[in-house]
């Protein structure tokens, strides 16, 4: 596994595979690189996280919005399994069997219950609660995790903002 060459452009139409080389258990302040190249010890964007182990990043040319995988390794422990990084513990029927779906237009697997799987990291509300909320024309953190990244102030012409619209990650992105 070759993690992407960093600067590289998100929005290039090609999917980039960025991983964490400390990963397990690595120190909040461990130095990581921006997709622009540069390094840093603070989360400022898709390509500087500590936790998951790995991630996929994809932003057509023809879309405004970068879409990621987040890729979670988790323990065997035969009647459950675990992560790690976060202390969470998940039954086996939860993972397996892994189920196809498709994710950001590509087919592939998911756990077996996707909802019980996500509301254990992100809580009853993961699907329905933006991490960010814009208010005069600033970007607020909305959950514990959206208050670990650095978000620039909105500029004056972002509907997005004025329209308190944020998209990360999984939501609303998985088909079954």
């Amino acid at each position: 596994m070759e993690d992407e060459p960093k600067p590289f452009k998100a929005d290039d139409g090609r999917t980039h595979l960025i991983y964490q080389r400390h990963c397990h258990h690595p120190k909040i302040d461990t130095p990581r690189k921006t997709c622009k190249g540069f390094e840093v010890t603070t989360n400022v964007d898709q390509c500087t996280f500590l936790d998951p182990c790995a991630r996929i990043v994809l932003r057509p040319p023809t879309s405004e919005r970068t879409t990621w995988l987040d890729v979670f390794a988790l323990r065997d422990n035969d009647s459950y399994l675990l992560d790690d990084w976060k202390r969470k513990t998940h039954k086996r029927a939860i993972i397996f069997p892994l189920k196809p779906c498709v994710f950001i237009g590509i087919q592939t697997v998911c756990p077996n219950n996707i909802t019980g799987y996500l509301t254990r990291y992100y809580g009853n509300d993961f699907a329905t609660k933006s991490h960010y909320v814009c208010k005069n024309e600033e970007w607020i953190a909305n959950t514990d995790d959206a208050k670990q990244i650095a978000v620039p102030r909105c500029p004056e012409n972002d509907l997005f903002c004025k329209a308190n619209v944020f998209i990360r990650g999984i939501k609303n992105k998985i088909k079954y």
